[in-house]
């Protein structure tokens, strides 16, 4: 089975990214062929959770080690999700290609370097680029776009960036428009939750017309008031010509890597500023890429700061006024010949954003029919990411084959000292029963030993994730793992799931197999307990 890493920014509780990403991985995994799909978090538990259907494993992006035995391990690396080629804040080229920090650009734009010391194919899928202002960090760039197997952007703006950073001319860069472009056309195949329908079922509730808000707490532009402000006008407007009411949308819940990434905090400040008779519904938690679709979905228009929000508006067809803080947001409103309805963020005023919402309230019938035809087109479009990976897997695995003696030796140098780090992290994390922990450094295990199947079985059991874990108690004991231990824990882990029965099996050839005797008090109890549920 051959082996995806994806490494983006994901697991931070930002919408758009993790939106991304399940639009990749719902083209990808269409099809007779399987991937084993492995993904760098920020929140290992909550990915792996989030992209349950696809079986993903997930491992921390900030650890060196992980990383590094990820790509080595791997068919073909995936730099994607999001705007990722940016530098608006320090750049800390010092750090590059070192571990034990968190500067995610660095980290980034080294992943290249990495692939090629491990022979790996990599590729760059469907990203923004945006502003630079690191030379540093445009010459680390500039000079990995010739290592990449393939690069397709989200825009042509993108394309001319990159095209334009020291070593990128003549590197070819394919246009596509941005995967979250084909989460509609995914939805249909998606059941809500018990813990999400809630929120899908409280938007019913409110009066029509309901009209979503998705901001950023964005302080750049120099004037936050006047955008606070501004919107809360809008809004105001907006209630009083309707009767209808507002839902601010998070695409982001802050976790976090910038002070620019908790949206709740700006909603605050701009609902302090509205009419007290409107009808308001504010969600805190976080919003799964489903989840937030379903929720635009049911809005009759949009105030769109957040870029992703724009896209999910644009794809369902809901008309939005777009308020861009970056040219990506004009760009994707330009796709739909929708300039009309954007706004700059320097340009904000009360009167621009209120005159362009009564604008398109005015032509919704008309837009929604124009968006229908643009969105299609667009899902077609952002199709060539997915498609351009599966192609790689397809035709560039030989490069896996290639022998550089020079790089043959620095791969087992630095193996044999990554391995044995990872050994001792592994083992701390066991030992200390962070089972959270020890399972992510179990998903690039790089010893082949039995005894490593059976302790992520038992981890797998200590988390709860009981189907997975019986699969590794399988494992184990068809490897030939000491068969008392196998049948004790997998004994537990059918309890734990209430299969009586084969608990009862289980812990009676534990009872049998156990020579010292050590273990049949307890197991004997727990046989007469399953006894009385029968």
């Amino acid at each position: 089975m051959k082996q995806v890493f994806f490494f983006g920014y994901y697991g931070f509780q930002n919408t758009g990214d993790d939106a991304v990403l399940y639009s990749l991985l719902s083209d990808l995994t269409r099809g007779p062929e399987s991937y084993r799909i492995l993904v760098a978090s920020e929140n290992i538990e909550q990915t792996e959770k989030l992209y349950s259907r696809f079986s993903v494993e997930a491992i921390p992006w900030d650890n060196y080690v992980l990383v590094n035995l990820a790509i080595k391990q791997s068919d073909l690396l995936v730099i994607g999700g999001g705007g990722l080629y940016n530098c608006f804040l320090d750049y800390r080229g010092e750090l590059f290609l070192r571990g034990g920090h968190r500067e995610f650009g660095v980290v980034t734009f080294g992943l290249p370097y990495l692939a090629e010391l491990w022979n790996t194919p990599c590729m760059v899928c469907g990203v923004g680029a945006s502003e630079i202002r690191s030379n540093v960090a445009k010459e680390h760039i500039g000079s990995s776009l010739n290592k990449l197997a393939a690069i397709t952007v989200r825009d042509r703006a993108s394309q001319r960036l990159l095209a334009a950073l020291p070593n990128g001319r003549g590197v070819h860069i394919e246009v596509g428009a941005d995967p979250v472009f084909r989460l509609f056309v995914h939805s249909e195949e998606y059941s809500f939750n018990e813990k999400e329908k809630p929120l899908t079922d409280e938007i019913n509730r409110l009066k029509k017309p309901i009209l979503g808000v998705s901001l950023r707490n964005w302080s750049f532009s120099g004037d936050r008031d006047n955008l606070i402000n501004s919107v809360a006008y809008a809004i105001n407007s907006f209630s009083e010509r309707t009767g209808g009411s507002v839902v601010f949308m998070p695409f982001d819940n802050g976790g976090t890597l910038e002070s620019l990434s908790e949206d709740e905090v700006i909603f605050d400040d701009v609902i302090k500023n509205l009419d007290s008779k409107i009808e308001i519904l504010k969600i805190s938690e976080y919003l799964s890429p489903m989840v937030a679709l379903r929720l635009v979905k049911e809005c009759d228009y949009m105030i769109c700061m957040r870029f992703h929000a724009v896209v999910m508006a644009l794809s369902c067809g809901i008309p939005c006024v777009a308020l861009a803080y970056d040219r990506k947001v004009r760009s994707a409103m330009e796709l739909f010949n929708m300039e009309f309805a954007c706004i700059d963020i320097e340009a904000v005023t009360h009167e621009a954003i209120d005159q362009r919402l009564v604008g398109i309230e005015g032509e919704k019938v008309k837009l929604k029919d124009i968006y229908e035809k643009r969105a299609k087109e667009c899902s077609k479009s952002a199709n060539v990411h997915a498609e351009r990976i599966k192609q790689l897997l397809n035709n560039l695995l030989s490069a896996k084959k290639q022998v550089d003696p020079i790089y043959t030796m620095l791969r087992a140098q630095f193996s044999e000292s990554l391995i044995c780090q990872w050994v001792e992290e592994y083992e701390n994390a066991f030992n200390a029963g962070d089972y959270i922990t020890a399972l992510s450094y179990l998903n690039v295990n790089p010893k082949e030993e039995v005894k490593y199947t059976y302790q992520k079985a038992f981890c797998l059991h200590q988390v709860r994730n009981h189907i997975d874990a019986i699969k590794n108690y399988n494992e184990a004991l068809k490897n030939g793992f000491e068969p008392f231990w196998v049948y004790y824990n997998r004994g537990q882990c059918y309890k734990d799931m209430g299969n009586v029965i084969s608990a009862k099996k289980d812990l009676s050839k534990a009872f049998d197999l156990d020579q010292t005797g050590e273990h049949k008090e307890s197991i004997s109890d727990i046989l007469k307990n399953l006894e009385s549920q029968l």
